[in-house]
């Protein structure tokens, strides 16, 4: 397997799409309710463990650049096989893909017990989660370009939500939760920080989805602005949730975002939780097809298998892992988990992979030399 990905002009898109691309990754359904996880961890600092998850990625973002742009039109799955050989290489793979399986349940289980929790709470699971991979599957049957179009909306409809409804309980804030700033200790706020990581993650995609930008040299710029915007509203958020609710309220409020929705009225329109919940799957399902996209186009690149055939087998492996979870107990555990795994995943690994690439493009460079002077 070559390293180099060389798509067809017209499965490709300008660097500016990454905008939409990579804050539809991001921001899904972990933002209604990230805000008690954090909170429990850095109490009414909680925000500043949110602004240093966010500086933390845009360094991470930084690095994967810096490792594609040591290669013409890489994805990751060739930078491994290209660095550590085939065997080696195509089993960091399979790690990642596994990774991502793990991911595509968390996002449509979580998703479904929001539904389940707001609005039907008999609703059956399996309906739900077929509905959401059936949808996410034919969108995925239109290529990188349509899911970059379907994050285009995604995008749109995170503004409209977050600029407009979320208004309304400024009105109702306690700004004097925030302070005294800084009373927590630096380890409390740490481990808020650390809880943000499967929260702020959806940014990896960028290993797998930079061969189809056709300006690479403007792709960092243009992911560090969409960056820039997830973390933003993630910030927003997160100091809404402390200067609205009491700290007790927070701790115990498991869907706190769409609880401040509960006092949003409008002349023709109550429940309002009701429709934001109902079309956030508009904002969750791009997301979701970025993760099985990236796991069709790792069978492929690693096996030779068609994507198009491998997508459903792939979307009925998330459906029947959807199943599994049918409790909030186990909900958590599977969400928790998955934040660990993403510590390491998407925030530790390119860190190692960076230092890896260094040190093995340095001695290849050293040998050549060295072969050239003989």
């Amino acid at each position: 397997m070559k390293a180099d990905v060389m798509p067809k002009p017209q499965n490709m898109f300008q660097a500016y799409m990454l905008l939409f691309l990579i804050s539809s990754g991001q921001i899904g359904v972990g933002i209604f309710g990230f805000q008690r996880i954090v909170g429990m961890h850095s109490d009414h600092d909680a925000w500043i463990s949110v602004i240093v998850a966010g500086i933390v990625s845009h360094i991470v973002v930084g690095l994967m650049f810096w490792i594609l742009s040591k290669h013409e039109s890489a994805d990751l799955y060739g930078i491994h096989q290209h660095l550590f050989g085939r065997w080696i290489g195509n089993g960091l793979s399979m790690v990642m893909m596994v990774y991502y399986v793990m991911v595509s349940v968390t996002i449509v289980r979580t998703y479904i017990e929001l539904i389940q929790s707001w609005i039907f709470p008999t609703f059956p699971t399996w309906v739900l989660s077929m509905t959401l991979l059936l949808l996410a599957w034919y969108g995925i049957t239109g290529g990188i370009r349509l899911i970059a179009g379907l994050s285009t909306i995604s995008f749109f409809v995170i503004l409209f939500f977050i600029g407009t409804l979320y208004i309304s309980p400024i009105k109702y804030a306690s700004w004097s939760h925030l302070l005294p700033i800084g009373e927590t200790s630096p380890w409390a706020i740490m481990k808020g920080t650390i809880s943000m990581g499967l929260t702020i993650s959806g940014f990896e995609s960028i290993f797998y989805i930079y061969p189809y930008i056709k300006d690479k040299s403007n792709g960092a710029k243009y992911a560090q602005y969409s960056l820039l915007f997830s973390n933003i509203i993630y910030l927003f958020m997160m100091i809404m949730g402390i200067v609205y609710f009491s700290k007790g309220q927070l701790t115990r409020s498991i869907w706190a975002s769409t609880s401040m929705l509960k006092i949003v009225k409008l002349p023709f329109l109550e429940r309002l939780e009701y429709i934001a919940s109902s079309v956030w799957m508009f904002v969750v399902i791009p997301g979701l097809m970025i993760y099985i996209w990236v796991l069709g186009r790792g069978f492929k690149r690693m096996m030779g298998w068609k994507q198009r055939m491998m997508t459903p087998i792939i979307c009925f492996v998330i459906f029947i892992g959807s199943l599994i979870s049918q409790d909030r107990e186990h909900i958590h555990m599977l969400s928790t988990f998955t934040g660990r795994c993403a510590l390491f995943v998407v925030f530790l690994y390119p860190v190692v992979l960076f230092l890896f690439q260094t040190l093995i493009l340095g001695i290849r460079d050293q040998s050549d030399k060295k072969g050239a002077a003989e």
